[in-house]
């Protein structure tokens, strides 16, 4: 059940992961290549590798937040009633949000495959008035989670994880 190139241990996991990003690269890259066994075709729009700021392999993607997009199109992201984890890590500069906003971290599928045509549907981190952020989930119009106002940090590297287990809706920040 492991998959060999993997550092040691492996993951008995890995053969279920439809979309792996690294964001590895040089400065200015406009290259995003799925590290999964999928080898999805990511679409970009906007973002480039930065290595000013990362948290592992010296780069990250860099989106200035003007509805810049990476995204892969496949059935494998229509998840229905099933269940599924997204997971990335985050750094939110605190100095490009000076007003309320709300963007989309991780926009879900339509049942078909396609993008939902809008923010509601997917993993939202939204900044409010005063410096708070809140990290959210609505899933087919009727999944829907809003974690407490205050739980992500600007400026701070931190693990974000979405799952859905028998039914039940979770998110973790950092943990």
């Amino acid at each position: 059940q492991i998959k060999t190139g993997l550092p040691a241990g492996g993951d008995v996991n890995y053969n279920d992961v439809s979309l792996l990003l690294h964001m590895n690269g040089v400065d200015g890259s406009t290259t995003f290549t799925d590290s999964s066994d999928n080898n999805q075709t990511i679409t970009r729009s906007g973002p480039t590798i930065e290595v000013e700021q990362f948290k592992f392999g010296g780069s990250s993607a860099y989106f200035n937040g003007t509805g810049e997009t990476l995204s892969a199109s496949s059935t494998d992201f229509a998840f229905g009633t099933g269940d599924f984890t997204i997971e990335f890590w985050q750094y939110m500069y605190n100095s490009s949000l000076t007003v309320a906003n709300q963007k989309g971290i991780v926009q879900i599928s339509n049942a078909s495959g396609g993008l939902s045509t809008t923010y509601t549907n997917g993993v939202l981190i939204a900044y409010g008035i005063g410096g708070n952020y809140s990290i959210g989930v609505n899933l087919n119009g009727g999944d829907s989670l809003l974690s407490n106002t205050g739980v992500l940090t600007a400026d701070t590297w931190e693990h974000v994880a979405v799952t859905r287990s028998s039914g039940a809706l979770r998110i973790f920040v950092n943990g």
